[in-house]
């Protein structure tokens, strides 16, 4: 067991010792139990170990009955079921936005509710457990692929510490300041996307789970959506500079005077039925952003990078475990 590094191995030998070399001492010591068969005083230990082994043998093969047919408990079964249910809760949580619930309230809630981020981080250990138990069964389809799927825990993992920072971020802010109220506002529809395409992911992702069956080549990315949020924020950014924001103010109130100007030249009346209309300005065009406002939405784009990432090494796994279909597969035979 030291040496070769294997305790199964290790275990073997010392029960065939047990059940041979010390029965066969017991024998020769004038134990009186009826084993005349197996050479009594004299023991002989080629019959001795036949009937061990055909008895072990046996207790095995009636062990596999049980396990499989009778009574059967399948850490295979319970890792596939329970990674599938992983995986649809936390496109759950995601969907939710992280950053949504901090528009609706000032409060320091999360997206995350009470004890559910230590339920999915329980959850997740469980199934780790679960696959290295999975990996010593016997199963008659082949070997448990230990590898892939050890790979593939170690992304979900990443991503359970995606989930964690992101609850770390939204739950130490306090009231919002104007300008990332208005950051938020501005991204809105961007980060609604990206919570939709990432459960989206998820939800692809625990059906192969589910089914075993090869993924297709037509898994939406989360790239593009990513791309759209980042040119969003470097418009909010542009607009809302500070030296910027105080030439465009300046330049509506001489719009507004021009305008004004003008109706009271002839060009309108005094009941303001001219043809020069003022348009109302934007609220956002009078809040000035600071570096600082800029922190919380680029924590939201790191971490959701990070979970698009390990989302990919997971569907990259999955293509290699179970292969990808394309236009040219034939399904129907």
């Amino acid at each position: 067991m030291l040496v070769l590094k294997n305790p199964p191995l290790g275990r073997t030998t010392l029960l065939a010792w047990n059940v041979t070399v010390l029965y066969a001492y017991s024998l020769s010591q004038k134990v009186d139990d009826d084993d005349d068969d197996e050479g009594g005083l004299n023991p002989m230990m080629g019959e001795i170990v036949y009937h061990r082994l055909v008895s072990v043998n046996l207790g095995i093969l009636w062990g596999i009955i049980v396990c499989r047919m009778i009574w059967p408990i399948s850490g295979r079964r319970k890792f596939k079921e329970g990674l599938t249910i992983l995986y649809v809760q936390l496109g759950l949580i995601w969907r939710r936005g992280p950053l949504a619930i901090l528009l609706n309230s000032d409060s320091t809630r999360s997206y995350m509710r009470a004890g559910e981020e230590k339920a999915v981080q329980r959850y997740a250990l469980k199934l780790d457990a679960l696959r290295a138990s999975a990996k010593s069964e016997f199963e008659l389809r082949g070997p448990f692929p230990d590898d892939a799927y050890a790979r593939i825990m170690q992304s979900t993992l990443r991503i359970v510490d995606g989930f964690h920072a992101m609850r770390l971020v939204t739950s130490k802010r306090g009231s919002l300041s104007a300008g990332e109220r208005a950051l938020l506002l501005h991204t809105a529809a961007e980060r609604a996307q990206l919570c939709d395409r990432i459960c989206h992911v998820f939800q692809v992702l625990a059906s192969c789970f589910m089914l075993e069956y090869p993924l297709t080549d037509a898994i939406p990315s989360v790239e593009g959506t990513k791309d759209r949020l980042l040119g969003k924020i470097y418009q909010f950014r542009r607009e809302h500079q500070p030296s910027l924001a105080a030439v465009k103010e300046d330049d509506q109130e001489d719009d507004a005077g021009v305008n004004n100007n003008e109706s009271t030249n002839g060009n309108g009346n005094g009941n303001g039925n001219g043809k020069a209309k003022l348009k109302p300005p934007k609220l956002e065009l009078h809040v000035t952003a600071e570096e600082k406002d800029y922190a919380l939405l680029y924590a939201y784009t790191l971490v959701t990078a990070q979970v698009a990432h390990e989302l990919q090494c997971v569907q990259k796994e999955m293509e290699g475990l179970f292969g990808v279909l394309n236009d040219e597969s034939l399904l129907l035979r």
